[in-house]
C-alpha cells in the first residue's frame, strides 16, 4: 500500500507499506523537533522530515525493535513494544541508548499487569494501557527521567481503536461500561456531550 500526500494538483507517493489491516492496530504519531513520526506494529517506526517530505523507517542507535505505539511528552519520543516503555534521548527521536537523565527503558510488567494496548500523553508524562491496568510515567527531569508507578483501576480501552487524546491532554477510553477519561491518575467517567 502506499503512503500518499496530497500536493497542489495531485498526490505524491512516499513510502510502500504492506497491508496494516492485517494486523488489527491503530497507527499512532507524533510530533518531534521538525520530525513527524509513525507506527504501527506491522510497519514499525517511520519519520518524516518536515522540511523535505520524505519519509523513511526510522534510523537510529537503540530503536525499539517491533513497536505497538508511540506517543511525544516533554521533548521525547515514548514507544512501547509488547514488554518495554522506552523514551528517546531529549529533543531526538532516533537516539534511544541509554544514558543517566537522557534515553531509558522500563518493562512494563515490572509496574502494571497485562498485554500493552497503546501509548497515551498527559502533559507530565505517559500513560500505557494494558489489557489489566495502566502505567503512569510522570516526568521527573532527573537522572531517571521518568518515575514510574501502577493507576490501580478496574478500567482499560477495549483496543488500541478505542483510545483518543483530547486537545487539553486528557486520555479518553471506551471500556466495555462506556466512555471514560484520564488525566494523569485520575480516571473518571467521561462528561456526557
Amino acid at each position: 500500500f502506499p503512503v500518499t500526500i496530497e500536493a497542489p494538483g495531485n498526490w505524491r507517493v512516499l513510502y510502500l507499506i504492506p497491508n496494516t489491516s492485517a494486523t488489527p492496530y491503530r497507527w499512532t504519531y507524533g510530533y518531534l523537533n521538525g520530525f513527524l513520526y509513525f507506527c504501527h506494529p506491522r510497519v514499525g517506526l517511520l519519520d518524516m522530515d518536515i522540511e523535505t517530505g520524505i519519509l523513511f523507517p526510522t534510523k537510529g542507535p537503540g530503536i525499539p525493535v517491533a513497536p505497538i505505539a508511540i506517543s511525544v511528552d516533554s521533548g521525547r519520543l515514548g514507544v512501547i513494544t509488547e514488554k518495554f516503555l522506552y523514551w528517546s534521548a531529549q529533543s531526538d527521536g532516533k537516539n534511544f541508548t541509554p544514558k543517566l537523565g537522557g534515553a531509558g527503558a522500563q518493562l512494563i510488567n515490572d509496574r502494571v499487569s497485562g498485554d500493552p494496548i497503546t501509548l497515551t500523553s498527559y502533559g507530565k508524562g505517559f500513560l500505557v494501557w494494558t489489557t489489566e491496568g495502566v502505567m503512569q510515567s510522570d516526568f521527573v527531569g532527573d537522572q531517571s527521567v521518568y518515575r514510574h508507578t501502577n493507576i490501580s483501576t478496574e478500567f482499560h480501552p477495549v483496543n488500541s481503536f478505542c483510545v483518543v487524546r483530547m486537545d487539553d491532554s486528557t486520555s479518553v477510553i471506551l471500556d466495555e461500561r462506556g466512555l471514560f477519561q484520564a488525566r494523569g491518575n485520575q480516571i473518571s467517567p467521561l462528561t456526557p456531550l
